[in-house]
């Protein structure tokens, strides 16, 4: 019993371990400025946009002030 409780310790150590160093992507539609912040809050590091500059909801300035 013992020995499978530390198995399954070692495993959920070794999978939050993965999950917290991943580099996830989300592909998706272009964020409000509303979402900037929120979208910082949950960790997002960067947002790419392949629009054209009139197209864009937010910004450039509005990431910089959200430390993206």
């Amino acid at each position: 019993m013992l020995l499978a409780l530390l198995f399954l310790l070692i495993n959920f150590v070794f999978l939050f371990a993965l999950l917290a160093s991943a580099d996830i992507r989300i592909k998706g539609a272009v964020p409000f400025p509303s979402d900037v912040l929120r979208l910082k809050e949950l960790g997002v590091g960067g947002v790419v946009t392949l629009n054209e500059p009139c197209e864009t909801l937010v910004p450039t300035s509005l990431y910089h002030c959200g430390s993206f």
